[in-house]
């Protein structure tokens, strides 16, 4: 009985585990990819300073209402896909 021992580099396996991870999930990858990039579009930046705005001078009601205001403003003429949540806490 004859025993073969091969030594594989890591660099070939790590090339080898990426190869199959995006020929398996690239699709997935993708996706995740477009939904963090348009997360972090619309999360960040001016959008949420202008939402972020009255936060401390109105009541929670009053915030939800011009939050909902500004995100219809946003949103235009375009159809409505899915349901609006919208979540406003008051800290003291």
């Amino acid at each position: 009985m004859t025993i073969k021992l091969r030594n594989i580099p890591v660099s070939f396996l790590i090339r080898r585990s990426v190869r199959y991870l995006l020929v398996s999930h690239g699709f997935r990858l993708l996706q995740a990819v477009v939904v963090f990039a348009a997360l972090r579009f619309v999360l960040t930046g001016s959008r949420i300073a202008a939402i972020d705005q009255y936060g401390l001078q109105l009541s929670a009601r009053e915030s939800a209402e011009k939050t909902t205001a500004k995100v219809l403003e946003w949103q235009g003429q375009a159809s409505q896909h899915d349901d609006v949540t919208l979540i406003v806490a008051k800290v003291k």
